[in-house]
């Protein structure tokens, strides 16, 4: 890292004073932020012998979301940080079937998704940052926790093992300082990771139209593939 810092500040000698003069001391920064996802997929029987009926999946746009980004300057030009988020989605169904013993009973249904993402980030600032707008980009790894959401009658499912799931992404972004320690951040992040998980049902016997079904299979497997580009606006406070 010391070499690396060294053959930065040949390379970038006098624009990195400019920087260094534009930050100050303030290294350390505490954001709030609004996200959108704009798209991503919900594999319904990725484990399914035939690879036709393993890649169908619901494309599902425009996830709303929101996150709390920790990002603290080892340098004057390099910042590391961890974001920590929540997004989910949901839609309903109308032909959703259920396996019983003798018979498919197709029921509506409310499917869908949350997840956790846990990401680790390194930023360098752009040399042409000035006082009031600050251009970055950076890249990092992550770490992704789901659950998967089906609610039908009184029956609802929960997630009980997960593969453990990371992805890495880049992104870019440019910060607005409003005052000397508040500023507004706009970013662009890109990453595709998949999430697989594996599912039961709360209960296996239920009522529908004044009719009694039990549920063949309690277990059930899915997953989803959060391939979109991530859009987020947000409030940093400099400490």
């Amino acid at each position: 890292m010391k070499n690396l810092r060294i053959i930065l500040i040949l390379i970038l000698f006098i624009p990195l004073q400019k920087v260094n003069a534009q930050h100050g001391d303030m290294g350390l920064s505490v954001s709030v932020n609004y996200n959108l996802t704009t798209d991503a997929k919900l594999f319904l029987q990725p484990k399914a012998s035939d690879p036709i009926l393993a890649y169908l999946h619901t494309p599902l746009e425009d996830i709303w979301g929101f996150s709390v980004n920790l990002r603290y300057a080892i340098f004057d030009e390099i910042f590391i940080g961890i974001n920590a988020g929540y997004i989910k989605e949901t839609f309903s169904t109308a032909d959703f079937g259920i396996a019983g013993p003798t018979i498919l009973e197709i029921v509506s249904a409310e499917e869908g998704f949350e997840i956790i993402p846990v990401e680790f980030d390194v930023f360098y600032l752009f040399p042409f940052s000035n006082n009031d707008f600050k251009f970055y980009i950076g890249a990092g790894a992550g770490a992704y926790f789901g659950n998967h959401i089906r609610n039908f009658s009184d029956v609802s499912s929960e997630t009980i093992e997960q593969p453990f799931s990371v992805g890495v992404h880049v992104l870019t972004g440019i910060e607005y300082m409003i005052f000397d320690n508040i500023s507004a951040r706009f970013e662009m992040k890109f990453r595709d990771p998949e999430i697989e998980m594996k599912n039961r049902y709360t209960k296996l016997e239920f009522e529908y139209e004044g009719r009694n079904y039990r549920i063949n299979n309690e277990i059930f497997h899915s997953k989803v593939n959060i391939d979109g580009t991530i859009f987020q606006l947000g409030i940093a406070f400099h400490i």
